[in-house]
């Protein structure tokens, strides 16, 4: 008798291949708006930590370009298998 008190919440089963199995039917404005402003910012954090990455595969870091950069480093190590030359 207790088990009938109480709802019990399952997801229906989907009848469509495309259809989501945890469907909601129903959803709240206000829901919806912190739904809407978390997906905000979460999308805000991801390019925030993830622009400097980008910027830096398309070529321009800090009014460089990626050429350079990949010259300066050749040069580092070209300094650095000189300064192993000399200390040998």
């Amino acid at each position: 008798m207790a088990a009938f008190m109480y709802p019990m919440h399952f997801p229906t089963v989907p009848l469509r291949w495309d259809e989501p199995a945890w469907a909601i039917y129903r959803t709240d404005t206000m829901e919806e708006a912190l739904l809407l402003s978390v997906e905000a910012r979460m999308h805000a954090q991801y390019e925030r930590n993830h622009s400097p990455c980008i910027s830096y595969v398309y070529g321009n870091v800090y009014g460089g370009s990626m050429l350079q950069d990949i010259d300066d480093v050749e040069d580092e190590e070209e300094l650095a298998d000189e300064d192993d030359e000399q200390n040998q």
